[in-house]
């Protein structure tokens, strides 16, 4: 499925990654974001809106804006690396690696390059990429545990017949350094998300989480 603004984390850690996030940088939506003469809608009209509030909001400008500048290469790069388009290695037959629209993927389905409005697309979690609800909770998880993937199992343990019981070691599979300032940025805009942005439906009486929703349009080629 295409995870729709969920992705949104995945573009802010592109920007970590190549050396341009700044938390208090803003940018401007007047409720579009203009790629040639092609419009991107935002589901608001926020403004001067940093990253918190962007996040907070789900402001697609905002996010459009962060991935031109982070570039197709680093998006994808970062995408990658937390686990989008490959196998988790879930102890499970039949895992989907999904579609990440890699410079390879595209010169054997598309036949035209990938633009600046593809990069958008992307930056929001729309076009041609689809990632498993699995996936999507590792990215969750990774973010979580300030950068650490861990490879995800059904089982905690076994026991052979007969003898003690050997639980299963965490095993990563990835990382993503990052200051302890970004994390703690993502954590306030993903908690902000819950406590009084789009995630308000989900807050839950006596329990502080973060969050972030997505919601992603579909079309049949």
């Amino acid at each position: 499925y295409a995870p729709g603004s969920t992705f949104k984390v995945v573009t802010t850690v592109a920007a970590q990654r190549a050396g341009i996030f700044d938390e208090h940088r803003p940018a401007v939506c007047r409720g579009s974001y203009q790629v040639g003469n092609r419009r991107f809608r935002c589901m608001g009209n926020h403004g001067s809106i940093s990253f918190r509030r962007a996040m907070e909001r789900s402001c697609n400008v905002y996010f459009a804006d962060l991935a031109i500048r982070v570039g197709p290469d680093r998006l994808r790069e970062t995408a990658l690396e937390l686990g989008l388009g490959r196998r988790t290695g879930i102890d499970l037959p039949g895992e989907s690696a999904g579609i990440l629209p890699t410079p390879e993927w595209w010169a054997r389905h598309r036949d035209r390059r990938f633009g600046p409005g593809d990069t958008v697309n992307l930056s929001v979690g729309q076009g041609e990429l689809a990632t498993t609800p699995l996936q999507m909770a590792v990215v969750a998880a990774t973010l979580a545990n300030r950068g650490r993937t861990i490879r995800p199992h059904i089982v905690k343990g076994w026991r052979e017949p007969g003898g003690a019981l050997e639980l299963l070691e965490p095993t990563e599979s990835g990382r993503i350094d990052a200051p302890e300032a970004f994390w703690r940025a993502m954590d306030a805009s993903l908690l902000a998300a819950v406590e009084t942005g789009t995630v308000g439906r989900g807050r839950v009486p006596g329990l502080r989480w973060a969050g972030k929703t997505g919601s992603a349009e579909n079309r049949k080629e």
